[in-house]
């Protein structure tokens, strides 16, 4: 098994870092936590478990492992918000996934779950990472993986111009993302992948939401436009076209369906 393939790191994010990013990221957390952290009940995380958050963001889902679970790692490409919770929740990791991997000493073994969020999306080619994660369960542990699918995100509701407007902006994001060599339906795919790593009892389903302009519902997508103007409008969106739709967002009157969560999980041999 080869890890560390450079076809297979992860691609910087369209939007940026720093307080506009943290912020996005605990809106994330608001929008997906809830139903992120049922999954916990139905795998069975119990005390003395130990886990690792790959991605971790802004740290709510290793908290909530910590609160069930007994040892819990959390790993992010950058730290820097994760450092703030540390010795307190939970041990951080900062690296690159792909070179973590690569190494023997970074991520340990014998792990009873691997959770991920909106992680994979971000690789070009994730299979050689979602092994490697798979290769550090233990017999019988779990690995559990939430991705988005955008077969729901161009539905809207609302004037004509809006929906279409809309269409354009996920078109283009879309766009931007393949050029990129990434791909927006990973959720759909994260199933056949863990099958693929040995991965049994495994199961996957979907939920997407109703979003409402003028409310907090859109703050996930509104907060990381910002981020993405640029490669928006080389995909063909118009500088007035983007500030419109920004203000679409804002404004009563129009409605549309988040991008899918899969949410895979599945049991390693015993």
């Amino acid at each position: 098994m080869v890890y560390g393939m450079p076809d297979s790191s992860p691609e910087p994010a369209l939007f940026s870092d720093g307080d506009v990013e943290y912020i996005r990221l605990r809106s994330m957390e608001a929008a997906y936590d809830d139903e992120s952290i049922a999954v916990f009940g139905t795998i069975g995380v119990s005390a003395g478990w130990r886990c690792l958050d790959v991605g971790a963001g802004a740290g709510s889902v290793a908290i909530a492992m910590k609160e069930r679970a007994g040892s819990v790692w959390a790993l992010d490409i950058n730290a820097e918000h994760l450092r703030k919770l540390e010795s307190v929740e939970f041990r951080v990791i900062e690296a690159d996934l792909t070179a973590a991997l690569a190494q023997s000493d970074i991520i340990p073994d014998g792990l009873d779950l691997v959770h991920s969020r909106l992680l994979f999306g971000l690789f070009r080619d994730p299979v050689n990472e979602i092994l490697g994660l798979c290769s550090r369960l233990k017999p019988g542990g779990w690995i559990y993986i939430e991705e988005f699918d955008d077969i729901t995100f161009s539905a809207a509701s609302g004037s004509r111009r809006s929906i279409d407007l809309h269409r354009k902006v996920v078109d283009a994001k879309n766009a931007a993302w393949a050029r990129k060599g990434l791909d927006s339906y990973v959720g759909r795919q994260v199933l056949q992948w863990i099958h693929f790593a040995g991965i049994e009892r495994a199961e996957a389903f979907g939920s997407c939401k109703v979003r409402l302009s003028g409310t907090d519902q859109i703050r996930p997508w509104a907060l990381s436009l910002p981020g993405m103007r640029d490669a928006l409008i080389r995909e063909g969106l118009t500088s007035d076209e983007f500030e419109e739709y920004r203000e679409q967002l804002e404004r009563p009157g129009f409605s549309y369906l988040s991008p899918t969560m899969i949410r895979t999980f599945g049991q390693s041999r015993r």
